[in-house]
């Protein structure tokens, strides 16, 4: 640690570019103040299912990183949270977010510090000591097991010398950093930009395919109402829907509650679908054909009472329409202004990148977001889709994040049998051994963090790297208050690990073949950060290569 006795005055923040990490330390420039030399370190990274030792190794502890910092931020020394009781250590956990993603890292507890717990703030925990913080988070990534794949950079350095006559530090948080504690949510109305586009959406997408009781279970129209304008209250702009939702019925309720009024609609961003037929017997009522689409555009928009969607999505892919038929023709409405951003729900990963890099080709509109079953319960599209959206630039918007009410809350082993859900079958074909593994493990945690079964589960979802916003659907007002709350759930390393583990997919060929290529391909070296053992195929002398 530093020698220093001046108090306030001994806090630097260090210029971005001139700090430095490697398996040894942290690297300060030279300065008048502090002298330079490296500093002790230890930190660690949730990433995947690694254990806390492969993750050590997977930030390059036992190897030298050379990637500066990208910026030296501060935070308000009493704020920072501690996450877990120490107890004979000198470390302990310290979470942040960073744009929707929680990271992690170790701090350093100075040597006559051998006890602290949560309810100590690190001020009254440390008056009098010192004391040395660093935080790495990720930067562009390809999915939780694309290790080799993913680019780092780290977001900031705190440092903070002799505690004791610390009172206040004046310096603002950065935006979009925030401390993981009580006294800094992120709140609904921290928007994100969906995709590669300039669109701002809310975290949370309002699903409105409950509004209406035409299926013979969903939300009377008052119902309805109500539930729309606790969201908007609540800060938040994103509201999904579709031309099938109801029998068109969902377009109505919100055309009629937000369309027609330009104050309203000016401040939504709605998304609707084309794709599902409305009319049995007609080949082209429903599809992704030129007629279909133009047809089923106007429907929308004369139920949604609007004269623009902002995100028109193809509810499906349709295996008989060419890709450049349905891309041109969203093209040509995004031209005409009666839609302004255009994604894909429910497609392969292959087909998504065929029609995007079609767009890009010909000058057309691109795609800016994918629409796709993720939940604890459906973890399979992160063998293709999830790394998909993040290379094609798309956000991801999870539908089902509570698998159909299966991760409600309303479901365990004790009702097995007994409880029933308003959607019959949909839910209840879910309910089986994994299932009620993956409740049991969310039963654990919610009791851990004193919150609920479906807020934990909405909070892995939209913790996911890759997820923008995730749709949550609420039949009663209770249930949207229970899912709004999700956004305030901070998973702590070991909730993420265990929920992990309880719901690891089998993904398809070839993903644990390249997860697992390394060292065929590199073997006895490190890079970005993994290191990969030794090719035991390769020669092990120059000789023996032919």
């Amino acid at each position: 640690m530093f020698s220093d006795s001046r108090g306030i005055n001994s806090f630097i923040a260090f210029d971005a570019t001139a700090v430095k990490i490697d398996q040894t330390g942290v690297q300060f420039p030279s300065s008048g103040d502090v002298g330079a030399g490296k500093q002790s370190i230890s930190h660690f990274f949730h990433f995947g299912d690694q254990t806390l030792e492969d993750r050590r190794k997977w930030l390059g502890l036992h190897t030298p990183i050379e990637q500066p910092f990208r910026r030296a931020i501060v935070v308000q020394a009493g704020k920072l949270p501690i996450s877990q009781p120490i107890d004979g250590t000198q470390e302990f956990a310290l979470g942040l977010t960073f744009r929707q993603r929680t990271v992690f890292g170790k701090a350093i507890l100075p040597n006559g510090v051998n006890s602290l717990k949560p309810s100590e703030n690190l001020i009254s925990g440390l008056r009098s000591h010192k004391l040395t913080i660093v935080i790495e988070a990720w930067g562009k990534t390809h999915g939780p097991h694309y290790g080799t794949r993913t680019i780092f950079f780290q977001v900031g350095c705190f440092l903070y010398f002799n505690l004791g006559s610390l009172k206040e530090l004046t310096s603002p948080l950065p935006a979009g950093l925030l401390p993981g504690n009580q006294e800094t949510k992120m709140p609904l109305n921290h928007y994100v930009t969906l995709g590669k586009s300039g669109l701002r959406v809310s975290p949370l997408c309002l699903g409105t395919m409950t509004f209406g009781e035409d299926w013979g279970w969903g939300s009377t129209v008052k119902e309805s109402e109500a539930i729309l304008d606790r969201f908007f209250a609540a800060g938040g702009n994103f509201i999904d829907t579709a031309n099938v939702y109801t029998k068109g019925h969902s377009e109505k309720i919100i055309g009629d509650h937000i369309g027609r009024h330009s104050e309203k609609r000016d401040k939504a961003v709605i998304a609707t679908k084309f794709f599902g037929s409305l009319v049995n017997g007609d080949p082209n009522a429903g599809g992704a054909g030129r007629k279909s689409m133009m047809t089923n555009v106007e429907h929308s928009l004369r139920r949604l009472q609007t004269d623009y969607i902002d995100l028109y999505w193809m509810h499906c892919w349709d295996n008989v329409t060419p890709i450049e038929e349905t891309m041109r023709g969203l093209d040509d409405l995004v031209r005409s202004g009666k839609v302004r951003y255009v994604g894909f729900s429910d497609t392969p990963a292959w087909k998504v990148t065929e029609a995007q890099m079609i767009s890009s080709f010909r000058g057309w509109a691109p795609l800016v977001a994918l629409q796709i079953e993720y939940s604890l319960l459906e973890r399979t599209v992160e063998g293709e889709l999830m790394p998909m959206a993040q290379e094609m630039g798309l956000g991801v918007t999870p539908w089902s994040p509570l698998k159909s009410g299966v991760l409600s809350g309303k479901f365990n082993r004790s009702n097995a049998g007994k409880a029933q859900s308003g959607r019959g079958a949909w839910a209840m074909a879910h309910l089986n051994e994994k299932s009620y593994a993956v409740i049991d493990q969310l039963t654990s945690v919610a009791k851990d963090l004193d919150t609920t079964i479906a807020r934990v589960a909405l909070s892995w979802v939209q913790s996911q790297p890759g997820v923008t916003s995730t749709i949550i659907g609420a039949r009663t007002m209770s249930q949207l208050e229970d899912n709004l709350a999700a956004i305030d759930v901070r998973l702590r390393p070991e909730h993420l690990s265990a929920l992990e583990s309880v719901s690891k997919p089998q993904l398809n060929f070839p993903f644990d073949f390249v997860k697992n290529a390394g060292p065929f391909r590199s073997g006895g070296t490190t890079i970005n950060g993994e290191t990969h053992e030794v090719n035991f195929l390769a020669p092990k002398e120059p000789s023996e290569t032919y």
